[in-house]
């Protein structure tokens, strides 16, 4: 748990400190300017993805700045598992997802 906590933290200080190179923009809360999240620029920014089941009891709050970064992905089948794996791996392309499905 503690190394996702500072995984997390990781990639908020990264995206914080240089939003265009992972290809967001940093936007401040009309509410409150100390909140701020990151939205995307361009089709491709860079996205992390978390997979596994996560433990219910502690299970990790997303920041919501890091809304639009960290995807996660839990209690998937086994076949849903590959194919979010070979999604991601693939860049999520409609060629990759195709050869995976055959592969399933």
């Amino acid at each position: 748990m503690a190394c996702l906590r500072q995984a997390l933290l990781c990639c908020y200080q990264l995206t914080l400190a240089d939003p265009r190179a992972w290809g967001y923009r940093k936007e401040a809360s009309r509410d409150d300017p100390s909140q701020v999240s990151f939205v995307p620029v361009g089709d491709k920014p860079f996205k992390l993805h978390l997979v596994g089941k996560p433990d219910p009891n502690a299970a990790p709050t997303l920041p919501a700045a890091l809304e639009s970064v960290i995807e996660i992905h839990g209690d998937l089948s086994y076949d849903d598992f590959y194919r979010t794996i070979g999604g991601v791996v693939s860049g999520s392309s409609e060629r990759g997802r195709k050869q995976l499905d055959r592969r399933i």
